[in-house]
């Protein structure tokens, strides 16, 4: 009895498991490591440190790993979400661009048809031709269209004007005039080639179209920089005050033709 009590009290506490043999004192270095949690030296492949309890994976306690895991998993889904917003940013802003240009088209557009529809129940604006005139159809369509798109011009290049001369004049003030002088003058190009088929108003026609490309290019073209940069929109508002210089000779070319073919103009076009 008393050999037996020694030996289970060396042994330990009945129902235990055994602990796992320490490391032998003078073994190979490289077939030991220390554990994490109290650093006692264990055989290498060893799942449970004898010293502490702690379980170990790879020589790591599992808590610990866990801890990484979780870290890494929330790092990773954090730095996925910014990298895709990045990539995803320039399409955004671009979609943004189109549907905002696209807006201005469809209201410029709107706005063209009802100022050169006529309005049910009132006496037209324009007199009908004197018999034998010979003014072919659609002719006094189109000049009361590019009278109305000269007078819009003639207001856009003025709000230019006072936007370029306000302090810090950028892309948020300029871009909106761009646009919408691009969709103005894409409503009135038809009606200047309606024009070119009548012989008084062809010279009209033609100075009308050059007028019209040379501002919807200069539109383009200053659109087509980034909202970012405040310098190159003010630089395309200038060069668009340049192209619409050219406004009032086709202003007056206008009149002079609708007085020709007997269309009044409800008032003339003020200069940019």
């Amino acid at each position: 009895m008393t050999f037996a009590g020694l030996t289970r009290r060396f042994r330990g506490p009945a129902g235990l498991p055994a602990p796992e043999p320490d490391a032998l004192i003078g073994a190979a270095t490289d077939r030991t490591f220390s554990c994490p949690g109290c650093a006692r030296p264990l055989p290498v492949g060893q799942g449970r440190c004898s010293g502490c309890g702690g379980y170990l994976v790879a020589g790591v306690l599992v808590r610990t790993a866990l801890f990484l895991i979780l870290v890494g998993s929330v790092v990773g889904m954090i730095g996925g979400a910014m990298i895709a917003g990045v990539a995803m940013a320039p399409r955004l802003a671009a979609g943004d661009e189109a549907r905002a240009v696209a807006a201005a088209a469809a209201a410029a557009a709107a706005a063209a048809a009802a100022t050169s529809a006529p309005v049910a129940g009132a006496p037209s604006a324009m007199p009908a031709p004197a018999a034998g005139s010979g003014l072919p159809s659609g002719i006094a369509a189109g000049i009361l269209q590019i009278a109305s798109v000269n007078d819009r011009l003639a207001r856009s290049g003025s709000a230019l004007t006072a936007a370029l001369a306000a302090p810090g004049a950028g892309a948020a003030d300029i871009a909106p005039i761009l646009r919408k002088v691009a969709a103005d003058v894409r409503s009135g190009e038809a009606a200047a080639g309606r024009l070119a088929a009548w012989d008084p108003a062809r010279d009209l026609a033609a100075d009308t179209n050059a007028l019209y490309v040379s501002v919807a290019t200069v539109a383009a073209e200053g659109l087509g920089a980034p909202l970012a940069d405040d310098a190159a929109y003010a630089r395309a508002g200038r060069r668009m005050l340049a192209a619409l210089a050219r406004l009032p000779a086709v202003d007056a070319a206008t009149q002079a033709v609708a007085i020709t073919a007997g269309v009044a103009l409800t008032e003339a076009s003020p200069a940019p």
